[in-house]
């Protein structure tokens, strides 16, 4: 897209931050003060921001000057001329609009930038002016909306402060800058280790819709059945996205089912690519944790390209491996051998403390294209495709030489299952935008998304076939897939009653989705037919299938699921009166499998003055069942006496799940409210508080096992006596979450001692179950652990701390987090419940930058903080030794340092 067309988008950003307020006489004063410069090199974007604050002077550019790069600045200058010298070979010009705010445009070009909206209170001069907002795309239709002039509450993270926090996984790296933000590292078996989500609010992670420059990404194939927080999910993995190929992060903490479709309940996250031209930058880290393993090597890239009709190319890689991090501790003080076996036993003594149970080795492979051509006649065509390939090993309980799993002519002193898995994922967005003042603003487009897990295991068994017991397994596959074409647009229009300009807004889409299991290896999940070989159980019946992640048997491929949907939205916003924002959307849908949702959404927000705000926004959502929680199906085979039924997971559209009481699913329904407070207190200085409450009616869960007397005299007169319990997913619960986040931030010019930046952010919130469904045959549909993963799993409050300092070459980052107390329920018994203690987890940067590279060094979780170990009253899974919880907050492993180098060119 041409440069100029999107100028309408970002020339309001100092308008919108109440900066354009000063008179036209201070304004051109400010142009003339002189001030020492001493700023780096580096995107325009990111050079210019740094002179609006340090001189206080009102700059305006559309998202797209991220794509030039700037020219050093130092010296004793004026602002304009720091400005001319930022521009040196863009291509681009300064111009001074009538209110003073400084627009960057086109050579030759007219600033588009809407008129500068009415004085209203205090004149304020351009030193003191609110601080430059960053201009957002997300939760609106307008081209004139900055995170502090919002009516919703959006965070936008940069692709620097990213960078900073020492993180390669995107989801890691957010976590550390949005409080509002679980990511906890699960460290469950098979593919849900190799899976990576995250949830926002405390709601569950596919109550969060992922958007990739505001398209939508496909879910993962994983769908969760584990005992974390994720459990009854299928949401996205974004760590496919490389953080090099990121210019920035916009976090809307609001519903926005009726602007987006489903799954915006909790809110969105749209990732910003990078749109250079051209530059490019390398970075190389290396790292390990304190403890002597979690050895990390992470290697990335990206190039910017120029093409015809101003536009762009810009290619992203990136490849890290990790090493397995420990983290199970102590002794392991349980018998090993059989009775008798004394000197067996005593020869272990030397291995009880060196059991493998933590965080799995992986390796990731990741391209990513962003780009943008022009056409002519107000014609542009656009493009992103990304690939990753991802190999993830982890390891499963150790099974003692003396257990009826072992087969001891193969493994004769026990064995630790190693599981792997190799996700592909790809992502392809084509699309077509044209720009005309009288029609509006089109965009036609086609996303494609497409993700593969395949599992299995080696080093393990299958001891039902005994001595003949294959050690290496394959377990089967999951894959989805997403397509949805759509069009989109928008107009400004001049209405009577409106005292500025409205954006009226249309589109519809349709969007087609699959999910697909495959079998794996017969010898993964059959009976081999063959009794425990030896040990006091020798006779009895084996366990069947390949130990710690059985495989997918061929049933699996009757199932799965697939559906179309439509959809359709119409909204229109604006300020229709001074100081007066509304915004009103209504959105109608129509799915192939469970039928129509119609949703809506108000927005307001009123300014008092240039400095006081006051937001807020009601709206209904919807989130549709996946088509992994419609279509998954698994089976496990147990040991009762000398038989081996099997438990089945079955869709909630077979018969025999109706039979036992399922529904076919439905979608989750929610309401949202909120309201919050803007405050911009005095030049430099931002503070925003938004309280919510979020209702969700018919949540998705995994229900428990169905296997009491009713359950099973059911399922014998059906002859099938092979089957001892059931388990589906269900709408099955109702929750309310309520919540504040407060987000500020303060910049300091330190004359010649440099800038310093600080921020504060802080998440609370709560989440209580309104009711649960019962069984047709008595009992709730969840029990007390699952209910505990609802309203317990996640921190009950999240504090992040943050510093900057910036002083010629140097830069400073320290962060301090807090995260709140968390806990888990015992099933069964309620003494047996366990809650963990907050934790304070502090991060600290050090770079260097030289001519045309840096260096920095970093350390996370520098004073080695790590969570509570699991209670021995909660267990130790299996490991005789005492582990972390699978809920942890952040990386039980301790304190990791690592060295970065980057080098520009």
């Amino acid at each position: 897209m041409a440069f100029r067309t999107m100028l309408k988008r970002g020339a309001l950003a100092a308008t919108i931050a109440g900066a354009t307020l000063a008179t036209t006489p201070q304004a051109l004063l400010a142009d003339s003060r002189v001030q020492h410069y001493d700023i780096a090199a580096g995107p325009l974007d990111r050079v210019l921001l740094d002179i609006s604050r340090q001189s206080g002077q009102t700059i305006s550019f559309a998202p797209e000057a991220s794509r030039y790069s700037a020219a050093p600045i130092h010296g004793e200058l004026s602002t304009e001329q720091a400005v001319q010298h930022a521009l040196q070979g863009t291509g681009l010009e300064l111009q001074v609009s009538p209110g003073g705010a400084f627009v960057i445009v086109h050579s030759g070009a007219t600033p588009t930038a809407k008129p500068k909206p009415k004085t209203t209170g205090a004149e304020v001069s351009p030193a003191q002016a609110p601080r430059l907002g960053q201009v957002v795309v997300l939760g609106t239709r307008r081209s004139d909306v900055t995170d502090l002039s919002s009516p919703t509450p959006v965070d936008v993270v940069s692709a620097e402060r990213l960078q900073s926090t020492g993180f390669s996984d995107l989801q890691q790296a957010l976590q550390a800058t949005v409080p509002s933000i679980n990511y906890p590292r699960n460290r469950a078996n098979g593919a849900v280790a190799a899976n990576r989500t995250l949830s926002l609010r405390g709601l569950s992670p596919d109550q969060t819709l992922i958007l990739i420059n505001g398209k939508r990404h496909h879910v993962s194939p994983v769908v969760d059945t584990s005992d974390g927080v994720a459990r009854s999910s299928q949401a996205v993995d974004i760590s496919s996205i490389p953080v090099s190929a990121v210019e920035r992060v916009e976090v809307l903490r609001d519903g926005a089912s009726a602007q987006y479709g489903s799954d915006a309940i909790a809110g969105v996250i749209n990732v910003v690519l990078k749109e250079r031209d051209s530059g490019g930058r390398a970075e190389a880290q290396y790292g390990e944790l304190d403890q002597g393993d979690g050895l990390t090597r992470n290697l990335s890239a990206w190039k910017g390209f120029s093409l015809p009709g101003d536009g762009f190319l810009t290619l992203s890689a990136e490849g890290n491996k990790t090493g397995y991090s420990m983290l199970a501790e102590g002794y392991d003080n349980r018998q090993w051998y059989f009775d008798g076996e004394t000197a067996k036993e005593q020869a272990a003594n030397g291995m009880r403390d060196k059991t493998k149970f933590g965080l799995g080795r992986s390796e990731n492979y990741s391209l990513l294209g962003n780009g943008e051509i022009g056409l002519g006649g107000g014609f542009s065509g656009y493009a992103t495709a990304n690939y990753r390939h991802r190999i993830a090993h982890n390891t499963g309980p150790f099974r003692l030489p003396k257990d009826d799993a072992t087969v001891r002519s193969i493994f004769p002193d026990g064995y630790s299952v190693w599981i792997w898995s190799r996700t592909d994922d790809a992502f392809l967005t084509l699309g077509s935008r044209y720009q005309d003042q009288t029609l509006g603003n089109f965009d036609l487009n086609l996303t494609h998304g497409w993700g593969r897990v395949r599992m299995g295991s080696y080093n393990n068994l299958n001891p039902s076939y005994g001595d003949d017991s294959p050690t290496r397994f394959y377990a089967g596959r999951m894959t989805t897939e997403q397509t949805t074409l759509a069009l989109d647009w928008n107009r400004d229009l001049e209405l009577a009653f409106s005292a500025n300009p409205l954006t009226l807004s249309a589109g519809a889409a349709h969007r087609r989705e699959t999910y697909e299991l495959g079998a794996g290896d017969r010898e993964s999940w059959a009976n081999g037919g063959v009794p425990i070989l030896d040990g006091p159980n020798a006779g009895n019946v084996a366990p069947v299938g390949s130990q710690a992640w059985a495989g997918f048997s061929d049933e699996v491929e009757k199932y799965g699921a697939k559906r179309e949907n439509w959809s359709a939205y119409l909204g229109l916003e604006g300020e229709v009166l001074d100081k007066l924002q509304v915004g009103l959307t209504g959105r109608a849908e129509n799915y192939s499998d469970f039928g129509n949702s119609t949703t809506g959404k108000l927005s307001l927000r009123y300014d008092f003055t240039p400095r006081i705000a006051v937001r807020g926004a009601y709206s209904t959502g919807f989130r549709a069942p996946t088509v992994g929680q419609q279509g998954y199906y698994s089976e496990v085979s147990g040991r009762i006496g000398q038989q081996t039924p099997l438990t089945l997971h079955l869709p909630a559209y077979t018969a025999l799940a109706q039979t036992l009481g399922a529904q076919e699913l439905k979608a989750e329904k929610s309401q949202n409210l909120s309201a919050g407070i803007v405050l911009r207190p005095w030049g430099n200085a931002s503070l925003t508080l938004d309280a919510y409450r979020i209702k969700v009616r018919d949540r998705i869960v995994l229900s428990e096992i169905l296997a009491d007397a009713q359950t099973r005299a059911t399922l014998d007169s059906l002859g099938l006596q092979s089957i001892y319990g059931v388990t589906y997913f269900t709408n099955g619960v109702d929750t309310t979450t309520h919540g504040f986040d407060l987000v500020g931030s303060q910049h300091f010019d330190l004359k010649g001692y440099g800038n310093l930046d600080l921020t504060l952010a802080y998440n609370r919130n709560r989440t209580s179950i309104d009711s649960i469904d019962q069984f047709d045959s008595g009992g709730a549909v969840i029990g007390r652990q699952v209910r505990g993963l609802i309203t317990e799993g996640s921190p009950k409050d999240t504090l992040v701390l943050s510093a900057r300092y910036a002083y010629g070459d140097w830069d400073f980052w320290l962060s301090a987090t807090r995260y709140g107390r968390y806990g888990g329920y015992n099933n069964q018994d309620p003494s047996q419940d366990q809650y963990f203690d907050p934790d304070w987890v502090t991060d600290l940067s050090v770079t260097r930058r030289f001519k045309s590279f840096d260096v920095t060094l970093g350390g996370l979780n520098i004073f080695d903080q790590k969570p509570d170990l699991n209670a021995s009253k909660m267990g130790v899974d299996g490991t005789g030794r005492q582990t972390y919880s699978s809920l942890a907050a952040y990386n039980p492993a301790g304190a990791y340092y690592y060295l970065k180098v980057g080098l520009d060119f």
